[in-house]
């Protein structure tokens, strides 16, 4: 039988010298975090832009013509603090939403609420991921790590993605189903 619903986000990608560097920022904090954490592999690092939930497939036509004539400015985003969230246990780079992104996020929940989609119950965070299943992050006071040189990474971003969470053998995959540029 063919799945008939499809576990959906919209995102934005990372490039790869970020990627890189992320994924040195993942082997400086292996010491800091429970060891069961799983690391982000760094294709799937991206930023999220609105959690869409299970999509009928039937539904995704309807999607993607909302998302179509959805305005979507480029911006530049700086992650300037490494937070850990212990609901959805993840240790992740934050940013704060400018205004256009902040009103990108609001006008993609409203394309969920008008198509019967998830809706997100928090306030729109920027961020990447780079560990799932993280219950601690204790950093020492003392470490010789350059953090707010680490922090202040700006990430310029130029595409859109819709995104597809797949459970795979080795973890979550995230497959792009669809792009648009930003203007």
């Amino acid at each position: 039988m063919q799945n008939t619903t499809k576990r959906l986000f919209l995102g934005f990608s990372v490039k790869k010298t970020l990627e890189r560097q992320f994924f040195d920022m993942q082997q400086k904090l292996t010491l800091h975090i429970n060891t069961e954490a799983l690391a982000v592999l760094q294709p799937d690092m991206h930023i999220t832009l609105g959690f869409l939930g299970q999509v009928k497939t039937s539904c995704i036509p309807a999607l993607l013509a909302e998302i179509d004539v959805l305005y979507k400015p480029s911006f530049e985003l700086v992650l300037s603090t490494l937070s850990w969230w212990p609901k959805p246990q993840i240790i992740c780079l934050e940013g704060q939403a400018g205004k256009s992104l902040l009103t990108m996020a609001q006008n993609v929940q409203q394309i969920a609420l008008k198509l019967g989609l998830h809706q997100n119950l928090y306030s729109y965070r920027p961020h990447v991921t780079l560990f799932r299943q993280a219950t601690y992050l204790t950093l020492p006071k003392d470490t010789n790590i350059d953090w707010h040189n680490i922090l202040s990474q700006g990430i310029w971003v130029s595409q859109l993605h819709l995104y597809e969470s797949r459970q795979v053998t080795a973890g979550v995959q995230y497959d792009i189903l669809h792009t648009w540029p930003l203007m």
